[in-house]
């Protein structure tokens, strides 16, 4: 099957009907039903072909996604749950929208949100809440994501059982995708990020490209810009202790790379000139970010010896981390990108370590 049947037949499986029964939402634990949904995919993975893969995603790194589902070189579906206490929040539909524009750090082809929440819930009436937000997403003419209302994910909920060949099929001829082009992208990122800057748009859509590191084989760029005059052996022990960082830069999440980049690109020399720095608000600004946001991803990076917060007289400060390394590489990379006029997005969220050579 090719993506877009793929696509096609994860809609089949959650196209079960509607049920006006939503109270079955109210107060139900979001983790038990990402599980639910999990195992149901599971049950039906048949349907799928291929080697499906499903993968619960958690804690400070998930960018706007609960749950993926992949099946390598073609298809990667992310869905994300809204429950009831969710949807009670006041920043119910801006939360939606951002998490949608952080899912494509997943580099996902396709983003479901499916609203698990009673449309009444004996205190108040939540269905214009809930009809305000599809109605505003439904204004991005874009096959990129689907939302399932309460009334469907009431029917899915209760119909969580393994789907017959022929009552699958029957359904599958019924559904066509249509694939996006880049320039309606763009303006469905600008809309989301509620921004006019095409770059800053760019930034998200590229973060649907996983890139892969390239080393560096022999650092003698870097070695004549820093005039470091290293001998051949010694230049060799540098370039060996520089790969434990790239490996670490390849580990994190496209999103997590692009908040790094950003970072430095606002960052300058400190403590003899051994660390970067840059005031927290500066980077949220320069960023178009929350402070919600930088905050998980620096925790992201700290976990990873690559950054972390620091109160530097009296002033909110991120300050860059080494990754283990016994020398202040990143301080190095910034000071010869600068010197060379090369992006920091090329090394820190490339990774292209070959412009070192």
């Amino acid at each position: 099957m090719k993506k877009q049947q793929l696509v096609s037949a994860v809609s089949v499986l959650l196209n079960r009907g509607q049920d006006d029964n939503t109270g079955i939402f109210t107060n139900r634990n979001h983790d038990n039903m990402v599980r639910e949904l999990q195992n149901y995919i599971e049950m039906n993975k048949s349907h799928l072909g291929g080697n499906v893969i499903l993968n619960f995603a958690q804690a400070m790194n998930d960018h706007g996604v609960d749950l993926i589902l992949e099946i390598p070189d073609r298809v990667k579906i992310g869905f994300q749950i809204k429950s009831h206490y969710d949807v009670t929040e006041d920043n119910f539909a801006a939360n939606v929208k951002r998490q949608f524009a952080e899912s494509f750090a997943h580099g996902l082809d396709k983003w479901i949100l499916i609203i698990c929440a009673p449309l009444h819930d004996g205190i108040k009436d939540r269905e214009p809440r809930i009809a305000h937000l599809i109605n505003e997403m439904s204004m991005f003419k874009t096959n990129m994501f689907a939302i399932y209302n309460p009334r469907h994910a009431a029917a899915l909920f209760q119909q969580m059982n393994a789907l017959s060949d022929t009552d699958f099929n029957a359904e599958y001829q019924k559904l066509a995708n249509i694939e996006d082009s880049e320039a309606d992208t763009l303006k469905l990122l600008q809309k989301l990020l509620n921004t006019e800057d095409q770059s800053t748009a760019k930034s998200y859509l590229s973060r649907r490209s996983i890139a892969t590191a390239t080393p560096p084989k022999t650092l003698s760029k870097m070695n004549a810009v820093l005039n470091w005059n290293l001998t051949e052996d010694e230049l060799k022990g540098t370039l060996d202790s520089c790969l434990p960082y790239l490996k670490r830069l390849e580990s994190l999440t496209p999103q997590s790379r692009e908040f790094l980049t950003g970072f430095l690109e606002r960052a300058e020399p400190s403590d003899g000139d051994e660390k970067m720095r840059a005031l927290c608000h500066d980077v949220e600004n320069h960023l178009r970010s929350s402070t919600a946001t930088c905050k998980k991803e620096i925790e992201v990076l700290a976990q990873n010896e690559m950054a972390y917060y620091d109160k530097d007289w009296d002033q909110d400060t991120f300050v860059s981390g080494n990754a283990g390394v016994g020398w202040p590489i990143v301080v190095s990379l910034v000071e010869f990108a600068r010197h060379e006029q090369i992006s920091l997005d090329k090394i820190f969220s490339e990774m292209n370590f070959s412009l070192l050579d």
